[in-house]
C-alpha cells in the first residue's frame, strides 16, 4: 500500500473574502476620519508621504503668497482662496480615502521611503499646532468672520450682513477717519462696529446729524437722506479727541449707541478693519466693499 505524501486536500487555503473586505473597509474610514481632521493625515496613514508634502508646501505657501500680496483684502481674493484651498482638501480626503478601501491589505501599500513619512508627519504635527494655536488664523491669515446684528451700521452695512474683517489691519498703523473698525467695548467685552468720525487731536461737533470736524461741515455721501425737521438727535460738543483715542459713530444716526454717548474708543480697545460684505438677504450687495 503506498502512501500518499504532502498536502491533503482539506489542508487547501480556506477563502478570507468576507474578512478582507472587512479590513479594506476599515482602512478606508480610517483613512477619510483623518483626512477630515486634517487632509495629508490619510495620505500619511496609506504610506503616500509624497502627496502628503506636496499638499503641505502648497498649503503654506498659498498662505505665504496671500499674506504678503494682502490678497484677503478683497472679496474676489477671498472667494479665491477658499475655492483653491477647500478644493485640494476635498480632492486629499477623496483620494485618500478611495486609496483606502481599495487596499486589501498591508503588503499592497506603496513602499516609501522611512525618511519621506519622517518629513511628512513633522509637517503634519507643524500644521495641527499652527492651527490649534491660532497661529495661522491670527497671526497668518488675521481675518473674521461676522454676522451683523444691529442697523447701527445702515445703509452700509445693514442687520443681517455677513462682513468679513481684517483683525491685524492695526496692528502697525493708526485708524483713519472714515474707517469701519471693530472694537471692544466695556464692561461685557462685546465687539462693536463703527465708523471712525475723529482721531486723536481732532475737534469735533455734531449739529444734528451733521459732523463738523475741526471747524469743517464733513461730507458724508454713505448716509441716507434724512427730513431735518424730524431731526431729534440735537448737538454735541465741541470736543477735543484725546491722545490715544477715536471718536467713532454709527451711519444710521438716529438709531446708533456710540461715542456720542459712551465717549470715545481707546486705541487699545481696536480690533480690526471690516473690508467687505460676504453674504447678505439682498444679494446684489454681496462682495460689497466696506466704505
Amino acid at each position: 500500500m503506498s502512501s500518499t505524501l504532502g498536502l491533503s486536500p482539506q489542508s487547501s487555503p480556506v477563502s478570507t473574502e468576507p474578512d478582507v473586505k472587512k479590513s479594506t473597509r476599515k482602512r478606508g474610514i480610517i483613512a477619510f476620519f483623518l483626512s477630515v481632521i486634517q487632509p495629508g493625515l490619510g495620505q500619511i496613514y496609506n504610506r503616500q508621504p509624497i502627496k502628503a508634502i506636496a499638499y503641505f508646501v502648497f498649503w503654506g505657501a498659498s498662505l505665504l503668497l496671500y499674506r504678503v500680496l494682502n490678497l484677503w483684502n478683497s472679496f474676489a481674493g477671498f472667494a479665491a482662496f477658499i475655492i483653491i484651498l477647500g478644493s485640494a482638501a476635498l480632492y486629499m480626503i477623496v483620494q485618500a480615502t478611495r486609496v483606502g478601501f481599495r487596499r486589501r491589505a498591508e503588503s499592497e501599500a506603496p513602499k516609501r521611503s522611512r525618511s519621506g513619512q519622517i518629513i511628512a508627519i513633522g509637517l503634519a504635527v507643524v500644521v495641527i499646532v499652527a492651527n490649534g494655536s491660532g497661529f495661522i488664523w491670527d497671526r497668518v491669515i488675521a481675518i473674521r468672520a461676522f454676522k451683523v446684528p444691529s442697523e447701527s451700521m445702515s445703509p452700509t452695512i445693514r442687520f443681517g450682513d455677513r462682513i468679513v474683517a481684517n483683525m491685524q489691519a492695526y496692528a502697525k498703523n493708526r485708524p483713519n477717519r472714515g474707517d469701519i473698525v471693530l472694537f471692544l467695548f466695556s464692561p461685557n467685552n462685546t465687539l462693536l462696529l463703527k465708523r471712525v468720525a475723529g482721531v486723536e487731536g481732532d475737534t469735533i461737533e455734531i449739529d444734528h446729524d451733521n459732523v463738523i470736524l475741526n471747524g469743517v461741515l464733513v461730507q458724508e455721501p454713505y448716509l441716507e437722506p434724512t427730513n431735518s425737521a424730524a431731526d431729534t438727535s440735537g448737538e454735541f460738543g465741541p470736543k477735543k479727541v484725546p491722545e490715544g483715542a477715536i471718536y467713532v459713530m454709527g451711519d444710521n444716526r438716529r438709531n446708533s449707541y456710540d461715542s456720542r454717548y459712551f465717549g470715545v474708543v481707546k486705541l487699545s480697545q481696536v480690533r480690526g478693519k471690516a473690508l467687505f460684505i460676504y453674504w447678505s438677504a439682498v444679494h446684489a450687495r454681496i462682495g460689497k466693499k466696506v466704505q
